[in-house]
């Protein structure tokens, strides 16, 4: 359609996006962007990830606003409400994140996906496998992020422009511990800016998520033409290791969540 045709000269005036998908990685942000892309009121970002939040950040407002199309250049702009988002899925978990989205866009709606936290660290580790960034088994992995994230952490504290590849590709668990990132992010941000959705709903249910997302960004509803799991890691899900001490690692986390949003989602 014409507005998704937008020439390139819509995206030099740009604008800052109101609403973005910030994570939680390997949850599903990729196929619930590609079915928000779908609706004639949503304007996407040029590309799925900017990455403005977390490791471009010193290039500045100017020019994360140059990587969307202003409402304002169309025409319909005036009897139109337009979506303008984007998804970076490591803003969830990057310790600046909430306090650089919130100096730049306070009034944006965040979109959050959240999945059982051991099939989302060990989908993140097949990832990484896939990818030849990992070659340890994923106990050994687990074991060296024991070792090593309290110093990342150190470090990203005391330096915001440190941009933490340990943190960014090898932090499986913390990743995973979603109380302590909702918790930064509330700090900011009102509750009802925050939309926070089950990754095993999206994945069972697609048709309901996206529903749900469009009632939250006031969006007329529209039905789900493609609804196609995208970005899905090929292995063997029987495979992931639930056992008593990764659960009884996570349980205190998960009770956190649950206390904080007032809903259990079984994990």
């Amino acid at each position: 359609m014409a507005v998704k045709a937008a020439s390139l000269a819509h995206f030099h005036q740009g604008t800052l996006p109101n609403f973005i998908i910030i994570g939680a990685q390997k949850a599903g942000t990729t196929s619930l962007y590609s079915y928000l892309r779908e609706h004639p009121d949503v304007l996407p970002c040029a590309y799925k990830e900017v990455w403005y939040f977390d490791l471009n950040y010193h290039k500045g407002t100017k020019w994360y606003r140059r990587q969307f199309i202003d409402p304002a250049s169309l025409p319909d702009s005036a009897t139109r409400h337009y979506a303008v988002g984007e998804a970076t899925p490591y803003y969830l978990f990057h310790p600046w994140a909430p306090q650089r989205i919130w100096r730049t866009v306070s009034q944006a709606k965040l979109i959050v996906l959240l999945r059982d936290p051991i099939a989302r660290a060990y989908s993140q580790y097949q990832h990484n496998v896939r990818k030849g960034r990992e070659t340890l088994s994923f106990a050994e992995a687990i074991e060296r992020e024991r070792q090593v994230y309290p110093g990342e952490m150190e470090r990203f504290c005391s330096d915001p422009s440190y941009e933490g590849e340990f943190h960014r590709h090898y932090a499986y668990l913390n990743r995973s511990c979603y109380a302590d990132q909702l918790e930064e992010y509330l700090r900011y941000f009102d509750r009802s800016q925050l939309l926070i959705l089950k990754s095993e709903t999206l994945f069972a249910h697609p048709a309901a998520a996206y529903s749900e997302s469009l009632r939250f960004l006031g969006l007329p509803n529209r039905e789900l033409q493609d609804a196609r799991a995208l970005n899905v890691g090929k292995y063997d899900q029987t495979a992931i290791p639930v056992h008593d001490k990764l659960r009884a690692h996570f349980e205190p986390h998960n009770q956190r969540l649950y206390d904080m949003l007032g809903v259990d989602f079984g994990w």
